[in-house]
């Protein structure tokens, strides 16, 4: 079972958080600052599993009723389980869709869950499953605590569990303060001598029957004496209390009475409302308040109608405004167009007298009508420019040119005279050559004694290794022929169902070897409370009765026909024993009836069990012989094929290591081969070079020379003759190449001196088009081309100026002819001619429309205030309608006409109303004062005269003292009889005696309970210890040791199982063999030992279960980054198996994760605060 989806909805700090736990990656790192939530999110899952604690803390924000987590489990069959759990008793179980992560209506039973779970409890699941740092480090101190005792560690690891050791050592020490031989401090030792003390006490009392039984009647008589007189007591107490209760109603009675006279007075008045005088002062003031408002809004409205009338406006120049204003707005411009042209007219003389400047220095004093058609246009003077770059690259490059061609033909003359100089040799390249086709195959003669001495190696390290097979050498192992693989693998599913049937065997022994071993324990418990009593030991002891009582009666009693027993007859004080013991056995029988029956029945099922066990002691028996005779077919087997004696478990691995060992004693003859093939090599490189020697004139090598020095030699010739044929080759090559750059330059001089011809030609024509003459230099012709363009630019600036001028003009016309019309429009008459400009008239428009403006808005706005006058005047007229209204129905309620006759019926009314409440707190006292029903308390009271009450509680307070002064005799008789009957001897000591005796024996039987409830625990924890440790240690230290080596980096071989002083403790192996106790380690390696342990178990769980999350807290705070990636390692392993999720604040780890095991194995939820 795996958490596919774990729905955070409203659990601690956590709202609406998803985490999606889906994906190939069954490792989930779960990462968080402190304070990110990963201690709720641990409590969440546990809370979904097994249901939200009743007093939780995880509801400070939600509430505890809305606390909601949800879950999406799936099995490793597929199937699917989504749920979601809520705090509750009942029902908190309920079907969501995972998807939207809404709750549905239907309940999902607890049992479908416990299902899926395993039946796991939650106290199971956190100890085997649940892995935090505290648990880690408490483990490694349990190892320490308890010195590595094996079945001890192995239980704690293997169940998750506290201290073993410390539960055992404390059930010892609780049974050694109960019971302990010869130690008389003990709790039941003291207890017992308590006991035998008060027999004792209660023997040695005497008991005078007569006078006790008068001292007791006269006990008896004084109690009922006493008992009559406080009787009576009691009821003059409760005839007080009665009077005291009608004296302390009576007032509030005739009180009751004269407010109701009094209510009934006024039962004509009106019933007004308590608001009725309010409303009425508020109706009259608002009624006053309106007529005023209304005369004051009334003459307001008279006020701004008058003023109103008193307005004149201009008419005209409102309807020309927009005229107005556009001439206001284009004043600026009119201001600015004047300006402009006067400016325009300056700037025509300039442009012109700059104009004809610049022809004088282009053509003197004459100069054609139209002088701008000398001006070239734009395409023409950017060829002249581009002619003066391209002459100055032209005659730049024809001067390297000539230089280059120079500096080549006295390179080529200087490499002439050194090849001249080098002269010639003649050497056979054979020698090279021959030397260039061996370079690669190195010093063969060298290379084939390495060889040699690899293959001896060899050799004796494989005869060495065919004793590790079991055999006599490699040829005997290169013999053996391997079976078939259908024949092996029929033995093998032999084996493993032999397995299986022994496993199954052994298991169901195990189980009914415990279930025994439980059993008997519960029988001792039964058994040292006392002997059980049983039938067959009824009828034993009844027999032996009934023999004695035979022999009495033959010698006694004889029966008709009986002879008279000749011998003599048994004594009486047997007999009496016999009966006695038959007597008690049977009291015994009948009394402890409980534990006699559970006796038997524990006996019956103990016969059963063992029975059953003999029946599987049989089965392992057959499987016993059909193993023999399994390995005898295997032994035949293996023996055609010449393997050694082996096992059937051995075979496959003996197989891959002579697989393994025939591989390498294939690669030990093809070193042999390869060692011959280089002998043969160097004897015909040795045979070559003593060849090519001959001929070169050199001396031949010698027999006893070896190759490596006779290849050296060869090899510096070589060099000799390779390095002056590469200088000859290296001038050679540099003459061809500056031969070839001679005639490069020479035609690269001559086509840049035809280049310059053809542009000398192009310039005289682009000089004669700007009237220069066709040798002008460039500088002549730059100058020439400023001169044209500032000649265009005068030109331009004259067109420029005479077209502002032009311009200025024409707004100037129209801002005149614009005002002129509207002059007209607004005035009825022309403009006036008497020096005032035209901006200034159109100025004075504008403030003639901006009064005219005010005096429509102030128009407006006197008009609005009319309005509102005229509706303040109905709206006051309205509110002084309303409140004659409510005037006239107060009035109508009342039934009265005017407002003081109204003001005096408020006042009766508020007098009844203020009776009925009198009257109701008057009957509430009644009430709560008599504690009676008010009809009852009425009743009592009718009639009473408080005189005749005042008394009746005198004489009743007589009555009560001499009551008192009774019962204060009787009590005084009382005690003398009580203290006369007590001071009898062995009265009251006796009783007591015997009632600490019981007490006491009572007492025994609880210690002598406890005392084998704490033997009988200790002795199933060992038998439960020991059983595990048979059925788990071989596979569980195991995996533990490669764990282990795992998470120590190889420090540490693993963990095995040793003795000291015949008890059976865990140590650890070193790589180098060395085996260290629990003690001997240090704490962080006694943790990694645990969490190897722990890791081990689980896996063992895997095996026989359905797989569960492993849920780890934080466990590698104390492991340095290289103890963390060998535990990610380990994780991501048990990942394949299993669902792990691993909670952590550290950022750092994911690198270490990332590193270790890389990024594909696990994958990262991130949690924030």
């Amino acid at each position: 079972m795996k958490i596919d989806q774990l729905d955070l909805k409203a659990y601690g700090h956590f709202t609406g958080q998803r985490l999606d736990f889906r994906g190939s990656a069954r490792l989930h790192i779960i990462c968080g600052p402190n304070e990110a939530g990963k201690t709720t999110l641990w409590r969440a899952i546990n809370g979904a599993l097994f249901g939200v604690p009743e007093q939780t803390r995880d509801g400070h924000r939600h509430g505890k009723p809305k606390l909601r987590v949800g879950v999406v489990l799936t099995s490793s069959a597929g199937e699917q389980l989504a749920v979601m759990r809520r705090k509750g008793r009942v029902n908190t179980l309920l079907s969501y869709n995972p998807a939207s992560g809404d709750e549905l209506s239907e309940t999902v039973p607890e049992e479908r869950l416990r299902e899926w779970l395993g039946g796991l409890s939650q106290g199971l699941f956190l100890a085997m499953f649940s892995l935090d740092h505290e648990a880690l480090v408490h483990g490694g101190e349990a190892l320490a605590q308890g010195k590595g005792d094996a079945g001890e560690s192995l239980f704690e690891a293997g169940a998750g569990l506290g201290s073993i050791r410390a539960l055992r050592a404390r059930l010892d020490r609780e049974a050694e303060t109960l019971f302990k031989p010869r130690a008389s401090t003990s709790v039941i030792y003291r207890t017992l001598s308590q006991y035998e003390e008060s027999r004792k006490q209660a023997k040695d009392a005497a008991v005078r029957p007569a006078e006790w039984n008068s001292r007791k009647a006269a006990l008896a008589t004084a109690d009922s004496e006493y008992a009559a007189a406080r009787v009576e007591q009691a009821r003059l107490l409760k005839e007080a209390r009665r009077l005291e209760r009608l004296a302390a109603i009576l007032p509030d009675v005739a009180a009751l009475e004269l407010a109701q006279q009094r209510l009934a007075e006024r039962a004509g008045v009106p019933m007004l409302p308590p608001s009725a005088s309010a409303e009425r002062v508020a109706a009259v003031t608002k009624q006053n308040a309106g007529i005023e408002a209304e005369r004051v809004a009334s003459q307001r409205w008279r006020q701004h109608q008058a003023e109103l009338e008193a307005i004149e406006i201009n008419d005209a120049v409102l309807a020309d405004a927009e005229s107005v204003e556009a001439l206001q707005h284009a004043t600026g411009t009119y201001r600015e167009a004047s300006m402009q042209l006067a400016k325009a007219a300056f700037g025509i003389e300039r442009a012109r007298g700059e104009f004809a400047a610049i022809l004088r220095q282009i053509a003197g004093e004459q100069w054609p009508e139209q002088p701008l058609q000398w001006l070239p246009d734009p395409t023409g003077v950017a060829r002249i420019r581009a002619l003066i770059t391209a002459g100055a690259m032209l005659k730049a490059t024809h001067r390297a040119c000539l230089k280059t061609f120079g500096e080549k033909q006295f390179e080529l003359q200087q490499l002439d005279a050194e090849i001249l100089g080098l002269g010639s040799e003649d050497c056979s390249g054979d020698l090279g050559a021959f030397l260039d086709s061996i370079a690669d195959r190195g010093d063969p003669e060298a290379g084939a004694q390495q060889l040699e001495d690899e293959a001896t190696a060899a050799e004796v390290q494989l005869n060495s290794e065919a004793g590790v097979l079991k055999m006599a050498s490699a040829e005997a192992v290169a013999k053996t022929t391997i079976p078939l693989e259908a024949e092996v693998q029929s033995l093998k599913s032999e084996d493993e169902e032999l397995r299986r049937r022994t496993r199954s065997i052994r298991e169901a022994m195990e189980k009914i070897e415990n279930d025994l071993a439980a059993l008997r324990g519960e029988i001792k418990g039964l058994e040292i409370r006392g002997e059980v009593p049983t039938k067959a030991a009824l009828a034993l002891e009844r027999e032996k009765r009934d023999l004695l009582w035979l022999g009495i009666r033959r010698h006694f009693m004889p029966m008709a026909g009986e002879s008279q027993a000749a011998e003599p007859p048994p004594s009486s004080e047997p007999y009496e024993h016999a009966v006695t013991r038959a007597d008690t056995t049977a009291d015994g029988l009948f009394a402890d009836a409980e534990r006699v029956t559970r006796y038997a029945e524990f006996r019956v099922r103990e016969t059963q069990m063992q029975s059953t066990l003999d029946l599987e002691q049989g089965r392992a028996a057959t499987v016993g012989k059909d193993r023999a005779d399994l390995e005898r077919r295997w032994s035949e087997l293996i023996g055609v094929h010449g393997w050694p004696p082996l096992k059937l478990g051995e075979g496959a691995p003996w197989i891959a290591r002579r697989e393994a060992f025939l591989q390498r004693r294939n690669a030990w003859q093809a070193t042999r081969q390869e060692a011959e093939q280089r002998r043969r090599r160097a004897r015909e490189i040795r045979s070559r070079l003593s060849e090519i020697f001959g001929l070169m004139k050199r001396p031949v090598p010698a027999p006893s020379e070896r190759l490596s020095e006779t290849l050296a030699r060869a090899r510096a010739i070589a060099r000799q003759h390779a390095d002056h044929l590469t200088q000859r080759q290296l001038k050679t090559t540099a003459r061809a190449k500056a031969a070839a750059a001679v005639q490069h330059a020479g035609a690269a001089e001559i086509a840049s001196r035809r280049q310059l011809d053809e542009w000398m030609k192009q310039w005289g024509e682009a000089m004669l088009a700007i009237r220069l003459a066709s040798e002008a230099s460039e500088e002549e012709a730059d100058a020439r081309l400023e001169q044209l363009a500032a000649l265009a630019l005068a030109r331009a600036a004259l067109d420029q100026a005479e077209n502002e001028q032009r311009n200025a003009g024409i707004q100037i016309d129209d801002y005149e002819s614009r005002l002129t019309r509207t002059w007209l429009r607004v005035r009825h008459q022309p403009i006036p001619e008497d020096g005032r400009t035209h901006d200034v008239l159109a100025g004075e428009l504008y403030r003639e429309l901006g009064a005219a403006r005010l005096q429509q808005d102030r128009k407006n706005t006197l008009t609005q205030q009319l309005a509102d006058a005229q509706q303040a005047v109905a709206a006051a007229r309205q509110s002084a309608q309303d409140a004659a209204a409510i005037i006239d129905r107060l009035l109508q309620q009342a039934d009265c006409r005017t407002l003081e006759d109204l003001e005096l019926v408020e006042g009766e009314s508020a007098l009844r109303a203020a009776l009925v409440t009198e009257v109701r707190e008057i009957e509430a006292r009644l009430v709560k004062s008599a504690g009676l029903s008010l009809a009852e308390a009425l009743r009592q009271a009718r009639g009473q005269d408080p005189d005749a009450i005042a008394e009746a509680l005198d004489y009743n307070m007589r009555e009560q003292e001499r009551s008192a002064a009774t019962v204060q005799h009787h009590h005084e008789v009382y005690l003398d009889a009580r203290q006369a009957f007590e001071k009898m001897d062995g009265s009251a000591v006796a009783a007591d005696a015997q009632q600490k005796a019981a007490q006491y024996a009572a007492r025994i039987s609880e210690l002598g309970a406890d005392y084998a409830a704490t033997r009988i625990a200790s002795a199933v924890i060992a038998q439960v210890i020991d059983a595990y440790q048979k059925r788990n240690q071989g596979p569980l230290v195991e995996q533990a040791s490669r764990r282990f080596a795992v998470i120590t980096a190889g420090r540490y071989r693993g963990v095995v199982v040793d003795y000291d002083d015949e008890r059976q403790i865990l140590k650890a192996v070193r790589a180098d063999g060395e085996r260290l106790t629990m003690d001997q380690l240090s704490t962080g390696r006694r943790d990694q030992l645990f969490l190897a342990l722990r890791l081990a178990a689980i896996e063992g769980h895997l095996e026989n279960g359905e797989p569960l999350p492993v849920i780890v807290d934080d466990i590698l705070i104390q492991f340095d980054d290289e103890a963390a990636a060998a535990t990610f390692q380990v994780l991501a392993d048990l990942s394949l198996r299993t669902q792990v999720l691993f909670l952590t604040h550290h950022e750092h780890l994911l690198d270490v994760a990332r590193a270790a095991i890389g990024d594909d194995a696990y994958r990262v939820q991130r949690l924030s605060p």
